[in-house]
C-alpha cells in the first residue's frame, strides 16, 4: 500500500504538471478523474481516506453559507430557494457563524472574547492575501509588457523580493 492514497493521486497530478507553463484545473481534474476511475480497489480505499476530510468541507461550506445568501458550492438556487435564503438573511447576523481561531460561534451568541478573537483571525488570514497581493504588484512593476518573471528576475532576486514583501508593514 502507498503512504497514502491521496499521496499517490497527489503524485500523479505533480508528474502531469511538472513540465506545464499553465493549464486549467479542471482540465487537470478530469484527467485524474479518467486515470483512477477504472480501479475499483483503489476507489474504495480512496473513499475511506478522504471520507472525514470530504465530510469536513461539508460541514465547512455549510456553515459557510449561514453568512450570506451566495451559494459557495457551486449549484445554482432555484427561485424557491433564493427566496427563502432571502427571507432566513433579512438580518444575516442571527444566522451567521464566525470562527474564533478556536470554534465556530453564531453572532448573536458572541461575548466580546469571541468577537475580538473572530476579528484577530480575519486580520490575520487577510493580511497574508494582502502581503502576497503587494508581491505580485511588486513583481509586476519590474517587468515591461509580455515580459515574463523568467526573463527578467532569478530565483534569488523574487525570494528576496518576496520575504521582503512578508516583513513590509502593509
Amino acid at each position: 500500500m502507498p503512504e497514502s492514497y491521496r499521496a499517490t493521486v497527489r503524485h500523479w497530478i505533480r508528474d502531469r504538471i511538472q513540465d506545464e507553463t499553465s493549464f486549467s484545473l479542471v482540465e487537470i481534474t478530469d484527467e485524474a478523474f479518467a486515470a483512477f476511475m477504472d480501479d475499483d480497489q483503489f476507489l474504495r480505499a480512496y473513499a475511506r481516506e478522504m471520507l472525514r476530510t470530504s465530510l469536513y468541507e461539508l460541514v465547512q461550506q455549510v456553515v459557510g453559507s449561514t453568512r450570506s445568501l451566495i451559494d459557495f458550492s457551486g449549484n445554482v438556487l432555484s427561485e424557491e430557494e433564493f427566496l427563502r435564503r432571502q427571507k432566513h438573511f433579512a438580518s444575516r447576523f442571527l444566522n451567521w457563524m464566525e470562527h474564533t481561531g478556536e470554534q465556530h460561534v453564531r453572532v448573536m451568541d458572541m461575548t466580546r472574547i469571541d468577537l475580538l478573537r473572530a476579528a484577530e483571525e480575519r486580520r490575520r488570514r487577510g493580511l497574508a492575501e494582502i502581503r502576497l497581493a503587494t508581491f505580485w504588484e511588486k513583481l509586476a512593476s519590474g517587468l515591461d509588457g509580455a515580459q515574463t518573471v523568467r526573463e527578467r528576475f532569478t530565483i534569488h532576486e523574487i525570494e528576496d523580493l518576496f520575504e521582503r514583501t512578508q516583513t513590509e508593514g502593509v
